[in-house]
């Protein structure tokens, strides 16, 4: 045996191992597709001549030489900060500060894995429908949710002693 776990255990483990791994060859094939160069060099260009043209666009709001200065600067430095973002995003899986640490990931994804295998992973909870002995040590059920639990209309409205009676005799107790 390999792994000595509880099937619904394993079945999830082995489950969320597969979505992830999907997820990875996903992110790897969008990574090996090249962003079309053809788009690339339209933005830049686009860049470049708003740039240059919107100094007279803003002397269409403004009169004032400084107020023009400003809205051409805030205008095109938001369009280049969002050119540069998208350069980044472009490639997560490099070397740059703000690429995705792949290393660190692994060894996340390892030190959980291997959490699964700890002795306070293997404890499976049990239960009894003999909870009368340590019904003693549960809070007692609101109003609410005995409402609710029993399926009736009006959550809102106390519980009368008839419905206590039948949360009292017998329970299941996770231990």
């Amino acid at each position: 045996k390999i792994l000595v776990a509880p099937a619904p255990l394993v079945g999830r483990t082995i489950a969320e191992l597969s979505k992830t791994l999907i997820a990875m060859e996903k992110a790897m094939e969008l990574m090996n597709i090249p962003f079309p160069a053809p788009y690339e060099k339209t933005v830049l260009v686009l860049l470049i001549i708003d740039m240059c043209f919107c100094p007279f666009a803003s002397l269409m709001w403004s009169d004032r030489y400084s107020a023009v200065f400003i809205f051409s600067f805030v205008i095109v430095f938001i369009n280049w900060a969002l050119y540069q973002i998208a350069v980044v995003l472009e490639e997560p899986f490099g070397d740059d500060e703000f690429d995705i640490d792949c290393l660190s990931v692994q060894q996340s994804l390892n030190k959980n894995l291997i959490l699964l295998l700890s002795a306070e992973a293997q404890h499976v909870p049990t239960t009894s429908l003999d909870a009368d002995a340590d019904k003693d040590h549960l809070p007692e059920p609101k109003a609410v949710s005995m409402a609710w639990a029993l399926g009736t209309e009006d959550s809102d409205s106390e519980c009368d002693e008839s419905h206590d009676e039948t949360f009292s005799g017998r329970g299941i107790l996770f231990r």
